[in-house]
């Protein structure tokens, strides 16, 4: 079936295929190459669900239009570099990660991940300083588990979570949560 044709054509080669045939091989092409332009620097990543296929496979389609209308609009843009679209895809998640990660309010765990929000916040706002992030986000973790210095010695309640302030291991009874509106209270 085919919006194009409408009668039965067929081809004068030698093999007598239908113009539909012939029509569609030569216009396919479009397809593969942008699959193949996209497996270069892609998203994707192994998963049985379907739809998570077709939302890896959205973003990684829609990123590459945005680099085409990029270079179509700046077209002096890395002109000289082979690997415009990598120095592009990088330039495009950070853009989009960065107001993220300085509106975070809690650190993540990890020393690195940590040392690179703060990193980020100290050079995205410039006003929003550690003392800022409540007490139970800059707690962190020690390399080595201690007892808590609340819990009683018979307990051994042994924890790697440290106080923001004195650095002195504490458990999960004995460490607080609470919002930024009571934190200034």
């Amino acid at each position: 079936m085919s919006t194009l044709h409408h009668d039965k054509a067929i081809s004068d080669r030698a093999d007598k295929k239908p113009q539909v045939i012939l029509d569609y091989n030569a216009t396919k092409g479009a397809v593969d190459t942008l699959d193949q332009l996209i497996g270069t620097y892609t998203c994707k990543k192994k998963t049985n669900r379907w739809p998570m296929v077709i939302f890896y496979n959205m973003i990684d389609t829609s990123a590459y239009n945005a680099f085409v209308l990029w270079t179509s609009i700046n077209p002096n843009w890395n002109e000289n570099k082979l690997t415009k679209r990598r120095l592009y895809l990088e330039e495009l998640g950070k853009a989009l990660v960065t107001p993220l990660i300085t509106s975070r309010k809690f650190l993540p765990r990890g020393e690195e991940s940590r040392r690179l929000v703060r990193r980020s916040q100290a050079s995205g706002s410039g006003s929003e300083a550690q003392s800022d992030i409540p007490c139970t986000s800059v707690t962190g973790t020690a390399t080595k588990r201690a007892r808590c210095k609340f819990c009683p010695s018979r307990n051994d309640n042994k924890t790697n979570i440290l106080c923001c302030i004195c650095r002195k291991h504490i458990c999960k009874m004995h460490s607080s949560c609470y919002c930024p509106n009571c934190k200034q209270n």
